[in-house]
Parts: C-alpha cells; structure tokens; sequence
C-alpha cells in the first residue's frame, strides 16, 4: 500500500512535466510499473519505455516452447495471491483472471500457503510470462527486446527538455 501511495505523488507530478520514464526489465515488475503508470496518470502525459535485454517479456518468469507447441515455465510455475492483500492487489489477480491469462491452481504443492490452507495460487495456461506482456498490452509502453543498459549517467543541467538534466 505505501509503494501505491508513493508510485500516485511520482506519478503525478510526471504527468504534470509531460515525462519521458525509461523503465529497464520486462519482467512482472517493470511490465506491472508500466501499467500502473498508464492507469494513475492523466491520458498522454507520461511516455512509457521499456526495454529489456532478452528476446521477450517475463524475465524470471520465462517460458519455452516446444515444436510439438508445448509450453514450460523454466522460472516461475504459479503465482500465490496471500490472505489479507488489498482490495487493489486483489484487483489485479481479478483482472488476470477475467482476461483469462490465469486461472486457479487445482494442484496442491507441498510447504506452499496455499497447502497450508493460507492464500490462493494461480497457473498460466499459455506460460508465465504472459502474466507480463498482458501487463506490458494494458500499458500501452513501447516495448524494446535485445536491449541491454550498460550503465547510466545524468547529463549536466539543461541536457534535457525544459532545461532540466537527462539521464543518457
């Protein structure tokens, strides 16, 4: 809950600058980060990019297929939504599973919350990592694979629009 309220001020004075965000990783956080920006700014104030080093989205929740079609999750095999997670997080897992890219977990795993009778675990039948790219689909972000950040560094003042400093 305090990353939403912190993520609602950041978001808000971007949208009030007309910010350009680099969001770096296409795994569940940086496609769930570029969701949330498109649903807590203001329509058309904030350009979202996303970049990531591999050929597709999921990060460790990668996923590969078979000639035959098959799919295996190589990272993450299921998602666990605990108890007493907010109307918001809950929210997000309704949304998942009403555009049916998750659906509920009929396995019991042992030593899991869910077999221990606490939370609900989700699987993705078409693999895990379309948990992000619908996240990534809903952001509307411009989405770069095969691209991978050295490093960063802030240019001197004025480097950017308005004359503020750029990262380059």
């Amino acid at each position: 809950r305090n990353f939403a309220i912190h993520f609602s001020m950041v978001s808000s004075s971007a949208a009030a600058t007309g910010a350009r965000v680099l969001i770096i990783g296409a795994g569940i956080t940086g496609s769930m980060i570029a969701r949330l920006l498109r649903e807590m700014a203001p329509a058309g104030s904030v350009e979202v990019h996303v970049w990531d080093k591999a050929r597709g989205a999921g990060g460790r929740m990668s996923v590969r297929r078979s000639e035959e079609g098959g799919v295996t999750d190589t990272g993450a095999q299921y998602l666990t939504e605990a108890d007493g997670i907010d109307a918001f997080q809950r929210a997000i897992y309704a949304q998942l599973a009403e555009d049916q890219v998750i659906t509920p977990m009929t396995a019991i795993v042992r030593g899991t919350r869910a077999a221990d009778g606490g939370g609900k675990s989700w699987v993705a039948p078409k693999g895990m990592s379309s948990v992000s790219k619908s996240f990534l689909t809903k952001s509307g972000a411009h989405v770069s694979f095969s691209r991978q950040v050295k490093g960063l560094r802030l240019g001197p003042s004025g480097s950017g629009e308005g004359g503020r400093r750029a990262w380059a």
